[in-house]
């Protein structure tokens, strides 16, 4: 290398805009001389050395303010310290973006099986969960402790939907129903959080259900007709429904004049 390298032949050496390099200066992670004849910045062997380990360090992801004295010091005990707590901030996101991608894999799978139940069923287990009502038969529950609640789960999504509660497909004829709507969340998060014993809280078990979906022409509440297709399809199998039926609201369609509401449901049965 040579002694002294001016920065357009620094930039070009080590494949670094000259901008980036200015900057790097900004945050004295190298500290080039001035040429004495023409006030360049003039590199030697050591800050060309030093630009070489701040692009490996920058490569790692690590921050500015970090790197500087990575390669000011040259403290060999700190800089692995430093390398393990990067490593180990990096294992995080792995998870986190691990967790994000099993979550959206999930979501663009029931949005599938929702669209093809839309016009069948299928037998299956819902995984048990944890269910708090934020809205009961069409009033807003303003309580605190549902509250509290409430915003303590939406800290985990995409792990959290919004659910319609159903107790029965069965009403008086001509009559809709509202039904309880709220937040679930996975058994195994739940526990985690403590859920066990939280009164606005429910556990709903693991069940055998059937599940079919909906596009639902109400926010508001479950219509009649709705109502007439979800018994329907219930009894056309040869069951019966056994318990309080969770209707997940997925998406939005806007292909027809008013929107409507797609939802998977899922009724436990007994045979």
């Amino acid at each position: 290398m040579a002694d002294k390298l001016h920065i357009g032949d620094i930039s070009n050496l080590i494949g670094t805009p000259a901008s980036t390099l200015r900057f790097y200066e900004t945050h004295e992670i190298v500290k080039p001389i001035k040429d004495s004849e023409n006030n360049y910045r003039v590199y030697t062997p050591e800050e060309s050395c030093r630009l070489l380990i701040a692009r490996l360090l920058r490569s790692f992801e690590l921050p500015l303010e970090t790197v500087t004295p990575m390669v000011s010091h040259n403290d060999s005990a700190a800089n692995l310290d430093l390398l393990a707590g990067q490593s180990n901030d990096l294992q995080k996101e792995i998870g986190r973006l691990s967790m994000l991608k099993k979550e959206i894999d999930s979501y663009r799978s029931e949005l599938l099986r929702a669209r093809r139940l839309l016009e069948g069923v299928e037998i299956g287990m819902r995984p048990g969960l944890y269910r708090v009502a934020n809205i009961v038969g069409g009033e807003l529950a303003i309580r605190q402790d549902v509250t509290r609640v409430v915003r303590r789960w939406m800290r985990y999504l995409p792990q959290i939907h919004y659910s319609l509660l159903l107790k029965t497909v069965e009403t008086a004829p001509g009559e809709g129903a509202k039904g309880d709507w709220g937040f679930s969340i996975t058994q195994e998060l739940g526990e985690s959080l403590g859920e066990k014993s939280n009164p606005p809280v429910m556990f709903f078990p693991p069940c055998e259900c059937l599940f079919t979906a909906l596009m639902k022409s109400s926010a508001e509440k479950v219509m009649e007709w709705e109502l007439e297709v979800l018994r329907r399809r219930v009894s056309s199998n040869h069951v019966f429904a056994s318990g309080p039926i969770l209707g997940r609201f997925l998406s939005l369609d806007y292909q027809s004049e008013e929107p409507r509401y797609l939802y998977l449901f899922s009724v436990p049965i007994k045979k």
